[in-house]
């Protein structure tokens, strides 16, 4: 066996269960005589909440632990003098102080693992608390992208990082692409988005913006709704909204009933609503005619493993939710127990998952009690390691982050006429993707048609001076990546040369030092990064600027409270760089950067003003503008039709910015990917051309599409390059 020898008479896997989720009729009786080792497990999920839904967990739960145990007696009777015990301890995830069962279990060196949470806001929870001791969770469905970024496996050399999340889905991204794919197919043009202000809400918020744009599918700002506790109304305005198709990331069943319910209020049957996997529920069919044709996408069991067919047989209606990654969380902790018993006690069980969920290409049905059976006699004679195929499909995991399936199947259901029916199913898998949606998923980066190689009719003088000015907008621990975004930029030019006499250093100076920073006295991009702060000469700290004090330092207007201002002429070259917070214009806030997360805007109109002033005033030869925040087009856009001014935006109009490198030890963000992007390839290769760099961060900048404005007015993309800013022109 590849990585682990399993000694060749290994023994049966009695697995104990609680008697209320077993009928009568599947007890199993063993022959006291096999000797068996216990390892406990906690089973963490919805279990008591009110519906249907928690008794189609526990009932596919005493499915999964009743065919393996079937798959048992086989050995039991081949003579095996072995075997293990699984005692599950039941807890409800709604029904506990979260926080202290997490760190209860994660400290308990009696418990195997753990399976469940089932909601994304409580596996983010229990994961803080397990990382510290790497207890193994096997998660149903954590599909949330930042969780899943968050926990991923860091792998750098003895810094290396071992995974203990192990999520039965793929993150939300592919749940955003399964949704827009079905609007594009239905013909749709527009789309509105509706989301929770929440950890499951916020993937959707952040991609699906993105996506459509990949697929053409038109997406206002104005269209994107949060919701709180005014789902009523928000809902509301997105059906009002004139678009053809609603995307809806419904938190629960209720959620769903409370949008259908609006629509009902508006006499409208337009626009179509798409809801996501949160919607998937027996309480659907109890909303009665309300509910009748409802639609929307879900993760599911794979169809061709025939989990789905068996299930209905059996209990006479279809899976409505997560059975079949339940019913797989299940498998996987008995195979985990099973292997551990052979070997060492001290062996990882994490190593034990990767391995046997990573190794062999020979596919194993293992749901059913005949594959189970298959699968233990051939670890029992010591055979190699096998590809499983669970419910849900195959149980393979990303070999670089660890914590989320490769592939995952989606089903496109209705309710109709008072049941719920499958319409089709789509697949990560491109080879299993039906024909009318493959382009939707093959979709390639394409170079913006604004990127030419024509000369620009603006000319330039000489060169005979540098400035940068460095601005962080946000304030606050939480905002630690936005003050490490500007350092790093900091830092570079300074390895380049610059002077602190020619960069005007804007942050909140208030991280090094705080009494939260797991490295005193330092600020880093990542875990294992540089300190960024020594050293480093901050001009001035936001808790003292205002918006209008920014304008007056890019128009150099000094004065006793603001001494250093931008000291520039015609022959200057001037970087600007931003990173914090964005906002679009709705109601009464209007597009650009928010000023300390609270205390104004330094909106669109504003950045016109100063821009079109500095134009004016002849204070820059050219000025490059390199904005990190959310919706930062919104900004880059003010550039067009001023001489010598490029800006390049990290998120369209309607698009989020995305994090990078998830600290533990802070638990927060330390940086942004676009800053990042930036600095590494500028730093390896400051004399490519503006196509080449921008070809570089469209590439690398995952989750946001990457915009460069006003180019015809500054130069030839295609052969001039940034590394004039970069260098202090002597």
């Amino acid at each position: 066996m590849r990585g682990f020898r399993i000694l060749p008479a290994l023994g049966a896997l009695a697995v104990c269960l609680l008697s209320a989720c077993i009928r009568e009729d599947d007890r199993i009786e063993y022959v006291s005589k096999y000797k068996t080792t216990p390892y406990n497990i906690a089973v963490v999920l919805p279990m008591y909440e009110s519906g249907e839904y928690a008794a189609h967990l526990e009932t596919i739960a005493g499915s999964a632990l009743y065919n393996m145990r079937k798959a048992q007696r086989y050995l039991c009777e081949s003579g095996d003098t072995l075997g293990v015990d699984l005692n599950i301890e039941w807890y409800d995830e709604d029904g506990v102080d979260l926080d202290s069962l997490s760190s209860a279990l994660a400290l308990r060196e009696d418990l195997l693992l753990v399976v469940g949470p089932l909601r994304n806001g409580n596996v983010d929870v229990m994961a803080r608390a397990c990382k510290s001791t790497r207890k193994p969770m096997i998660v149903p469905g954590a599909s949330s992208e930042n969780i899943i970024r968050r926990y991923a496996v860091t792998k750098s050399g003895d810094k290396a990082e071992k995974p203990f999340l192990w999520s039965l889905c793929e993150t939300d991204v592919s749940q955003s692409e399964v949704l827009l794919a079905k609007a594009w197919e239905s013909g749709a043009k527009s789309i509105a988005l509706l989301t929770p202000d929440d950890e499951y809400g916020q993937t959707f918020y952040e991609w699906v913006p993105f996506l459509a744009t990949e697929l053409g599918l038109e997406l206002s700002a104005e269209n994107i709704y949060q919701y709180t506790d005014d789902l009523a109304d928000r809902a509301a305005d997105a059906l009002k909204s004139g678009v053809d198709c609603l995307i809806c990331a419904a938190n629960s069943a209720k959620d769903a009933q409370t949008v259908l319910e609006e629509r009902r209020r508006l006499s409208d049957k337009t626009p179509r609503i798409l809801f996501s996997n949160g919607a998937l529920s027996t309480y659907l069919l109890q909303m009665g005619e309300l509910a009748e044709g409802a639609e929307g996408v879900a993760q599911y069991a794979d169809p061709t493993t025939g989990f789905q067919i068996a299930y209905e047989e059996k209990y006479g209606y279809s899976p409505a939710g997560a059975e079949a990654q339940v019913y797989d969380a299940l498998l996987l902790a008995g195979i985990t127990a099973f292997v551990k018993n052979h070997l060492a006690q001290d062996t990882d069980p994490n190593e034990i998952i990767r391995q046997i969920t990573s190794l062999g290409e020979e596919a194993y049905p293992i749901w059913s009690e005949l594959g189970m059976r298959s699968l233990l006699a051939l670890l029992s004679g010591g055979g190699d390691y096998v590809k499983l195929v669970g419910a849900s499909g195959v149980l393979r995991f990303d070999s670089e982050a660890c914590t989320s399936l490769v592939q995952s199947t989606y089903v496109h259901w209705m309710v109709y006429e008072g049941k719920l029916i499958t319409l089709d199913y789509m697949s990560s898998d491109g080879s299993k993707r039906i024909a009318s949606t493959l382009a939707s998923w093959n979709w390639k980066v394409r170079v913006m048609e604004d990127i030419e190689d024509e000369d620009s009719p603006v000319s330039y003088g000489e060169l005979e001076d540098s400035r940068a000015i460095l601005v962080q907008g946000s304030s606050g621990w939480a905002n630690y990546r936005h003050q490490a975004d500007v350092l790093n930029v900091y830092r570079m030019l300074k390895r380049n040369g610059w002077d602190d006499d020619h960069i005007i250093l804007i942050v909140s100076d208030e991280l090094a030092d705080n009494p939260k920073n797991a490295f005193p006295g330092e600020v880093r991009c990542s875990t294992y990064g540089e300190d960024l702060y020594r050293g480093a000469v901050i001009d001035y700290s936001t808790d003292t600027l205002s918006v209008s004090d920014v304008s007056d330092i890019l128009l150099g207007r000094s004065s006793a409270h603001l001494p250093r201002v931008l000291d520039s002429s015609e022959n200057t070259n001037v970087l600007l760089f931003w990173s914090g917070h964005g906002c679009f214009a709705r109601g009464r806030t209007p597009n650009g950067f928010i000023w300390r997360d609270s205390e104004g805007v330094f909106s669109d109109s504003d950045f016109q003003e100063v821009l079109n002033e500095m134009f004016s005033a002849r204070r820059y030869r050219k000025m490059l503008l390199l904005l990190e925040p959310c919706y930062s087009r919104n900004m880059a856009v003010q550039a067009e039709g001023i001489p010598g001014v490029l800006s390049i935006a990290s998120a369209g109009a309607g698009e989020s910015s995305f994090a990078d490198f998830h600290s533990y030890e802070l638990n927060l963000w330390m940086s942004d990917r676009f800053s990042n992007n930036l600095v590494t390839t500028l730093s390896a290769n400051p004399g490519q051309t503006y196509k080449e760099l921008y070809e570089y961060l469209y590439t690398h900048t995952l989750g946001s599409h990457v915009y460069v404005e006003n180019s015809y007015l500054f130069g030839n993309l295609c052969k001039t390059s940034p590394e004039e800013f970069l260098f202090q022109a002597d």
